[in-house]
């Protein structure tokens, strides 16, 4: 009872992400079998890079799937071992591979890590088979060198660009995440030497992230010299009541770095200064001193200046809404007429098709009939010219039937073209209108943050 009530105080266990790199890695360590033991992390970084090695292997007669079994709940000493690996909250990544000898003996590996990236060769393969990435992995890699970058949260949170490191960059590194509303993403850059932080408060300021919009943050990181470093990512809740978590990093080599003085980069002004129109006068050198005293020029767009485009967007919903109000017949009335001409087409079908059996009946009887008497070739050919007139005329009432269901079919799905397009113009001059407003607004001051460094002087 008492190792029950620890179990269910304990908080629950991240769920494993699937590597295909440490799969390639769980592959050569059965192969060694037991050889492999202390040999994870060279194994591993065969395939990519990450942190904290960990490996649960075992060799018997049983299948894969019992073998994670018999490690999770065996008391046996060698699965133990593989059972604490597997358990181990501080690993996030797991690959899988076996080797059966010709004895019956399935050696199972499973090897496990922190926040591993794959490879971009592997990464830019996810759909060949491992055998078949195995044998083309050596060139693979000669052609596309680098890491791919892994972002490990539960929190929805995909990076947009760049999908590689490292990357290569000048001064500032800009990078792009899709990162939901309502989270605060953050990054410490530090040289690639140096520890990794623990934490966001062991930044000195060097990273700026700003919402381009609902779904998307950019982030820009300064960096300090010419060299390679390393952009730790931290993300949190708006309400910061889960604090900051490490979710990934980004190596940079700022080889084209230049010194501040010849850079035209900085000053950098982002977020709600940008949304205001408001534009920078001075100063434009990007250099301030720090502890000492600075005047900013800033011009903010007065509320009439922003009047005008705001009333041009609201002609223009306004036209839109009331070329919807006059368009016409409705989607629902085409929809009806697009009903009623299948509804006719089925009967017209049903009707033309008896007729036309009944006809073929008639003109097979007619044959038969003009088979026995030769004398009135005439008059059969008469009816025969006749019977397969009316046959005619009921295919070509069906006919006519199947092109009004094409024509009304076609006619709701051009209707349902132009409500799309038409809904996706509204929404983005919703936006703009809702962004003018916005700039409008002078109830509240104008946000303005001076981040002020030795070298560096970024605006908010």
């Amino acid at each position: 009872n008492i190792c029950l009530k620890k179990v269910a105080a304990s908080p629950p266990l991240s769920e494993l992400a699937y590597g295909r790199g440490l799969s390639l890695g769980a592959r050569d360590a059965s192969e060694l079998g037991s050889a492999a033991a202390g040999q994870e992390a060279a194994i591993a970084k065969r395939y990519g890079s990450g942190a904290l090695y960990g490996i649960a292997q075992f060799a018997g007669e049983e299948s894969v799937q019992q073998t994670v079994m018999e490690i999770l709940l065996s008391r046996n000493d060698a699965k133990f071992i593989g059972r604490q690996a597997l358990l181990d909250p501080n690993f996030t990544n797991v690959g899988c591979g076996w080797r059966s000898s010709s004895v019956g003996i399935t050696h199972t590996t499973f090897l496990l890590s922190r926040l591993f990236e794959n490879l971009q060769a592997i990464s830019n393969r996810s759909n060949i088979p491992l055998s078949q990435l195995k044998h083309e992995l050596p060139n693979a890699i000669k052609e596309t060198p680098g890491t791919a970058i892994g972002i490990h949260s539960n929190m929805n949170i995909e990076i947009v660009e760049p999908k590689h490191h490292p990357m290569k960059c000048g001064n500032i590194a800009k990078m792009l995440f899709k990162c939901p509303d309502g989270l605060q993403l953050c990054g410490v850059v530090t040289h690639i030497a140096e520890p990794e932080p623990k934490g966001p408060l062991q930044g000195d300021g060097r990273s700026f992230a700003h919402r381009i919009d609902e779904s998307t943050v950019e982030l820009l990181s300064v960096m300090p010299h010419r060299g390679d470093f390393l952009v730790t990512l931290f993300a949190s809740n708006a309400s910061f009541s889960s604090g900051y978590n490490k979710i990934g990093k980004v190596k940079i080599a700022s080889y084209d770095w230049k010194p501040v003085e010849a850079a035209i980069t900085l000053p950098v002004t982002t977020g709600d200064f940008a949304k205001r129109n408001s534009r920078l006068i001075s100063p434009m050198n990007g250099i301030l001193s720090p502890l000492s005293m600075q005047t900013f020029d800033i011009v903010v767009p007065f509320s009439k200046y922003l009047q005008d485009e705001l009333s041009v967007i609201e002609a223009e919903l306004t036209a839109i809404e009331s070329k919807n109000y006059h368009s016409g017949a409705s989607l629902e009335e085409l929809e009806a007429a697009a009903s009623a001409a299948q509804k006719n087409l089925t009967e017209v079908e049903i009707q033309s098709s008896k007729q036309i059996q009944a006809l073929d009946e008639g003109l097979l009887s007619l044959s038969k009939e003009a088979a026995r008497k030769r004398g009135k070739e005439l008059k059969s050919k008469n009816v025969q010219a006749e019977l397969e007139e009316q046959r005619r005329a009921e295919e070509q009432q069906i006919a006519a039937a199947q092109k009004a269901l094409q024509e009304a079919t076609a006619r709701v799905d051009a209707f349902r073209r132009s409500a799309r397009q038409i809904s996706a113009q509204q929404k983005r001059l919703n936006s703009e209108r809702d962004n003018l407003r916005h700039a409008m607004d002078r109830n509240g001051p104008l946000l303005v943050e001076i981040s002020v460094g030795e070298r560096r002087a970024v605006m908010n």
